[in-house]
């Protein structure tokens, strides 16, 4: 009798991880994200492309007496990539939502995705918001730079939503992996790849592809992350 309760409690247990792995389609969100990421490069290179704006300058004062100069830059997209991402992310989490919906029609258990959706519009919706502010910063142009921001700011709100996913889930794999890739988000938003890739090697990029090394990175993580969820799901079967 005393086993009675552990049994019982071992099944549930067990039976509540079964549900939660059939709720899971992880990697239908990435690699539709994925390619959503890396079909924006064609868009920077129309109409007006990514130019340089800066903000105030800050002054900082070191320990020893120095005196540091420096501002944060941003590089702006134009018109026509900020529409893109807008149209291309919001219809990407609507047709996310349906392959949840149709998903959980067809194997009985379903999963609250909502949350999810409702949080990777919200994240757009900031990214929104802040470019016009980076489109008009104060240009000042004779000090050093402190920190550049490039165009890429719907690929941190991309990672920011998949926290959400990996809890939605209950995924501590997809935590981690959401980790990781707003880490390589944060590399696209905050280092020269474009320079550090090609001026090095002598080879002039043109503006409206600086952002293509980013692009690749950010679609290639998620792309990769599609791609091993999609085997852990097959291998559990």
């Amino acid at each position: 009798m005393t086993d009675n309760p552990r049994q019982l409690l071992s099944s549930t247990h067990e039976l509540t991880q079964r549900v939660r792995e059939a709720q899971r389609g992880t990697w239908f969100p990435l690699v539709l994200l994925g390619l959503v990421v890396v079909a924006a490069a064609p868009f920077y290179s129309l109409g007006s492309h990514g130019h340089v704006t800066c903000g105030p300058v800050t002054v900082t004062h070191g320990p020893g007496g120095g005196v540091g100069i420096g501002k944060t830059c941003f590089v702006a997209y134009g018109w026509s990539a900020f529409i893109y991402w807008m149209v291309a992310l919001v219809l990407a989490y609507v047709v996310i939502a349906g392959f949840y919906v149709l998903r959980a029609r067809r194997r009985g258990v379903g999963a609250r995705i909502r949350p999810y959706v409702m949080a990777g519009i919200a994240a757009l919706l900031l990214v929104a918001a802040l470019w016009p502010v980076q489109q008009h910063l104060n240009l000042q142009s004779h000090y050093q730079v402190a920190s550049v921001v490039h165009g890429l700011n719907p690929t941190l709100a991309i990672g920011l939503a998949l926290f959400v996913l990996a809890w939605v889930e209950r995924n501590w794999a997809l935590l981690i992996f959401a980790a990781c890739y707003l880490a390589a988000a944060l590399l696209t938003n905050y280092s020269d790849l474009a320079q550090k890739l090609f001026k090095d090697q002598g080879w002039v990029v043109a503006r409206q592809w600086i952002f293509l090394p980013g692009l690749w990175l950010a679609g290639g993580v998620l792309l990769l992350g599609a791609a091993a969820f999609a085997v852990a799901e097959r291998l559990r079967r």
